[in-house]
């Protein structure tokens, strides 16, 4: 799960993309949270090949109708494989 502002309207973007280490993650829902302006809970799945680590990094892409791309700033996060 992961927390996010700045997105727009959820019915303004066309895509969005989570990379995490370096391969996209499924994306499968995002949803604004109850209560707090702005601010979205984006549900993915880990790809099954990224890198493992505590600093792996993760990035949000938007894509817009209009065209328009925003990128989010690199943040990272700790994954670990699974067992």
């Amino acid at each position: 799960m992961i927390f996010a502002s700045g997105l727009g309207k959820v019915d303004t973007f066309a895509t969005l993309l989570v990379e995490v280490g370096g391969a996209y993650a499924r994306t499968d829902s995002v949803q604004p949270v109850a209560g707090h302006a702005g601010l979205y809970a984006i549900q993915v799945r880990v790809p099954t090949a990224p890198m493992f680590g505590d600093a792996v990094p993760v990035q949000v892409e938007v894509f817009s109708f209009g065209g328009q791309q925003v990128v989010s700033n690199v943040v990272t996060a700790a994954i670990e494989a699974a067992r």
